[in-house]
């Protein structure tokens, strides 16, 4: 056995969901190769030992995406890390690179990224495998409208670039191909000029109806847009950003409030907490509508939102500690938006209460097993844990009932899709699996997930 695979003992496999965390056989073998080299030896083993490889990020999806049961699981960690702007002011980097360091990077230089998603903890390798939005999604798609091109180690040992115009099958199978094509390397991506502040307006709708009308009303005047939904009553606040300069005639007058203290917010988090255990989540949907204004408008500094974010990011496994939850994120096309108002009334009917519901606005994007579409996607959060077969029955339905419409569910939330469901929904996944076949003869690179739906 290869050096760096000795008394490499098997851990267990854990969700950031938690669903299934109780599961103790769930276990793979997690390897930190230092660089390309030992890459290429993982892969000639793991062939000769018939073993399964999944490279992951941070593990920050939601399930069985980055499980890989009884394989080896690889993170590159400790691969050296690049983070540079090139002669033409691409930012160039390494997969391994997070948000965060690419956000503390290009701040500075009053520069940033499309499509960045609501955490920053993640990875630009796990970021393309599964071809992240963000609340501008509307405006510049998904993740991979950031990619100029990126290197890729095959199952094969060899090391290909890819791009829209170079070894496209290779780009477009890997974008949210959930590491299943290819261990992404190195990446060039664009990046775009911003000021410091934008303000954001506040508009609280009375039903859903008003709340898409709110959200496509004058959208293209705006940087960002996203809303959340209180499920079991139908209505929701929208948010919409741009940014602006702050020495402009219209906002001069403005002062910058100052964000909550992290006091009170630790207190905040706490009284959230005891509510999110005792699944009272109606009562706390109703407690957010209610304390925010009809309209407003705030001016913030971008670096004050993110530093914020941080203090305030609910890290939701803990919060709902010793619970687990599930997610189902799916798209539905503008015009079929009717489908919305049939799905709060099963919500409902199935007595299902939401953690977090949150909407945004997209546009198509590229990837054989892209996400995004013209049309709006909902998110929903709810507690679940894997022994409470009532609840997953409920959920079922409910993700029956998204199938049936055929509507696309996100893959890296998904929990419970099965082979016919995403053959319904992906009319690219046997694009996907060919382009897998024909890169990885040996299936060499694996997933539970992909085992779960093949």
């Amino acid at each position: 056995m290869l050096d760096f695979l000795n008394n490499v003992k098997p851990k267990t496999i854990k969700y950031y969901s938690r669903f299934n965390i109780n599961d103790k056989k769930n276990k793979a073998h997690h390897i930190y190769p230092k660089n390309i080299t030992e890459l290429k030896k993982i892969f000639k083993y793991a062939k000769t030992k018939k073993q399964k490889i999944l490279c992951v990020g941070n593990s920050k999806s939601w399930f069985d995406t980055v499980s890989n049961r009884h394989g080896i699981i690889i993170n590159l960690k400790k691969f050296n890390r690049q983070i540079k702007l090139n002669r033409s002011k691409n930012l160039c980097v390494s997969s391994n690179v997070t948000l965060e360091e690419i956000y503390q990077f290009l701040n500075p230089l009053n520069l940033t990224l499309y499509n960045l998603p609501g955490y920053l903890n993640i990875t630009v390798g796990g970021c393309i495998s599964n071809n992240v939005h963000g609340k501008d999604s509307f405006k510049f798609g998904t993740f991979a409208e950031n990619i100029i091109d990126f290197t890729i180690l095959l199952p094969n040992g060899k090391i290909k670039k890819c791009s829209k115009m170079i070894n496209k099958e290779i780009f477009y199978a890997a974008i949210g191909g959930l590491g299943l094509i290819g261990i992404i390397l190195n990446v060039k991506l664009n990046v775009k000029k911003i000021t410091s502040y934008v303000i954001t307006e506040n508009h609280k709708c009375k039903d859903y109806k008003q709340l898409i009308d709110v959200i496509y009303q004058d959208k293209d005047k705006y940087d960002y847009i996203y809303s959340w939904v209180d499920t079991v009553r139908g209505r929701g606040i929208v948010f919409k950003s741009k940014h602006i300069n702050l020495n402009s005639t219209e906002f001069k007058k403005n002062k910058i409030k100052k964000n909550l203290n992290n006091l009170k917010h630790l207190i905040i988090k706490f009284f959230l907490s005891q509510i999110m255990k005792r699944d009272f989540m109606s009562f706390l949907n109703y407690i957010f509508f209610i304390i925010n204004k009809r309209f407003s408008k705030k001016i913030e500094n971008i670096k004050d939102i993110v530093e914020l974010s941080k203090v305030n990011a609910i890290d939701l496994p803990n919060l709902i500690y010793p619970n687990s939850f599930v997610e189902i994120q799916f798209i539905i096309p503008k015009k079929k938006i009717r489908i919305l108002k049939n799905f709060l009334k099963l919500l409902k009917k199935e007595n299902l209460s939401a953690l977090i519901t949150g909407i945004k606005i997209h546009k198509k994007s590229i990837g054989y097993l892209t996400f995004a579409d013209e049309g709006i996607s909902i998110s929903i959060n709810i507690i679940c844990n894997y022994n409470d077969k009532d609840k997953i029955s409920k959920i079922k339905k409910i993700n029956n009932y998204i199938i049936k419409n055929k509507l696309k569910i996100y893959l890296a939330k998904d929990f419970f899709l099965d082979k016919s469901d995403i053959n319904l929904i992906y009319p690219n996944f046997k694009k996907f699996l060919n382009v897998k076949k024909k890169f990885d003869k040996q299936d060499l690179l694996y997933s539970d997930f992909l085992r779960r739906i093949s």
